[in-house]
């Protein structure tokens, strides 16, 4: 019984890790894909607005970040004064006789 004379018994052993991890990593990705884009959208959905929900806390400690320019569309309107218009042939111009 002993050792295989050509080495083939080493390299059966390699061959059934290859596909062992090759195994291992297909199942990997297909729980990736189930759990990361079915079931965390899935639970987001039926928490509602809970899962978005931040602590009073948390939410005086952290910045913030007005990426969308929300501020600037809620700031005051003596702020957002519109210029003086600028009228054609004002004084001191050459607006005619």
């Amino acid at each position: 019984m002993g050792t295989d004379p050509r080495g083939q018994g080493r390299d059966l052993g390699g061959r059934a890790a290859a596909a062992g991890v090759r195994v291992v990593t297909a199942a990997a990705l297909i729980m990736f894909t189930v759990v990361r884009m079915t079931l965390v959208p899935a639970v987001l959905v039926l928490s509602g607005r809970g899962a978005w929900w931040l602590p009073g806390r948390l939410d005086r400690i952290l910045p913030d970040l007005d990426a969308e320019g929300s501020s600037l569309r809620k700031a005051e309107p003596a702020e957002r004064a519109e210029p003086d218009p600028v009228v054609a042939g004002g004084a001191g111009g050459n607006s005619g006789p």
